[in-house]
């Protein structure tokens, strides 16, 4: 049985342009035999007009990897993020009982949300 059992979205406040935001994913495999897990595919909500853009995601394991029962598996994901909001994300993964072949998919878990704002300007205000 493959699930989602931790997501976690940090910094919960980030400065744009200066801080890279992380979304973390953690599956396990709490059946009977190893799960074939798919690429872990990730969802993210933009809100208030905030951008972001993906840079890079970092993981032990590859598409087609078995996931031993009872082990755990994390991806994190690393996002550079400009102007200001709110960023909200969920994830998911799926994969395949490498037994029977039957699909596993379990259901999206979401992260908090994270607040990004604009660093503070260095200039003096005018005189």
């Amino acid at each position: 049985m493959l699930s989602v059992t931790r997501v976690s979205a940090t910094p919960a406040k980030t400065s744009a342009g200066l801080q890279r935001l992380s979304f973390a994913l953690l599956l396990s495999n709490g059946g009977g035999a190893a799960v074939r897990l798919n690429a872990p595919a990730l969802a993210r909500r933009l809100d208030d007009g905030e951008r972001g853009r993906d840079a890079g995601i970092r993981s032990r394991l590859a598409a087609g990897t078995l996931l031993a029962r009872g082990a755990s598996a994390s991806f994190t994901w690393q996002y550079d993020v400009s102007g200001s909001g709110t960023l909200s994300f969920s994830g998911s993964a799926s994969g395949s009982d490498a037994n029977s072949g039957t699909a596993l998919a379990p259901a999206p878990a979401s992260a908090g949300a994270n607040t990004v704002q604009q660093p503070a300007s260095s200039r003096s205000p005018p005189r």
